[in-house]
């Protein structure tokens, strides 16, 4: 005998009507008829409040109804599938609280050293240059200077190098310091080369007046790191707040190319 046929004539031999037997069970008198006309089928916590209701064993109302077993089966598995899913949805929506907590905090707009590999480095003659100076009317000569070009690549996490640029610091008669500063980024396609430009301040310090060696000629360059630095920071010891990158030497036997302008 079928479930909905063993339902429909409990009820009936106990004078109840199908609303009686609905707010029992807190669900609607449709659905009970539905159970009895086997056109739906109770899930396994109404089948136990059945068994209990009635007095009737549990074996009794599934034993020979094999399609509210299997249906029974499959809802249960449903049910694990579902309690799964939540368990994936909960445990990644934590992961992504995390990671935007922890990307608030994350200084990813600057690169160290260890951050960048450095796949090359283009030189640029500029030849010396006569001009005039736009305030006094003197005339100036702008030395033979040169440019640097360091094309270089990234693993840094959440690091998107499609807004990456450089930032000369500082300058001595023997160092170039240099900051990389770049974009983050979590979800999506991220760009992992750029590169940053050396330019010569030579016309801008001969304007001025200003003297000493102005040219990136015969100079090593370091990349500053924050992590490195602190609030106090010594300019004229570079090693306590940046590393170096390409030495004088290593500059030197690079092959020069002429300034297109």
């Amino acid at each position: 005998m079928k479930i909905g046929q063993i339902i429909k004539e409990e009820r009936t031999h106990r004078e109840l009507t199908q609303e009686d037997m609905a707010n029992e069970f807190f669900v609607t008198r449709q659905l009970i008829s539905k159970w009895e006309n086997d056109k739906s089928y109770p899930d396994l916590e109404q089948v136990v409040k059945i068994s209990e209701y009635f007095d009737l064993p549990l074996d009794y109302l599934l034993k020979e109804d094999k399609k509210m077993v299997n249906e029974l089966n499959f809802d249960s598995k449903k049910k694990k599938w579902m309690k799964y899913l939540i368990y994936f949805l909960i445990t990644l929506s934590f992961y992504l609280v995390v990671s935007f907590f922890l990307i608030s905090f994350y200084d990813g707009a600057s690169l160290t050293k260890k951050d960048i590999e450095i796949t090359k480095i283009e030189k640029i003659l500029l030849p010396e240059k006569k001009l005039k100076n736009s305030k006094t009317g003197q005339e100036l000569t702008l030395p033979e200077d040169i440019e640097y070009t360091i094309y270089f690549k990234t693993n840094k996490a959440f690091v998107d190098l499609s807004n990456v640029f450089g930032r000369e610091l500082y300058t001595n008669e023997e160092k170039i310091v240099t900051q990389i500063n770049t974009g983050r980024k979590i979800f999506g396609k991220k760009i992992k080369k750029g590169k940053i430009s050396i330019r010569s301040n030579r016309g801008l310090l001969s304007e001025y007046n200003f003297e000493g060696d102005n040219t990136n000629i015969n100079k090593d360059i370091y990349l500053y790191d924050p992590y490195k630095a602190n609030k106090n920071i010594d300019w004229d010891n570079i090693p306590s707040y940046a590393d170096l990158i390409a030495s004088k030497e290593e500059l030197n036997k690079l092959p020069l190319s002429k300034n297109k302008s």
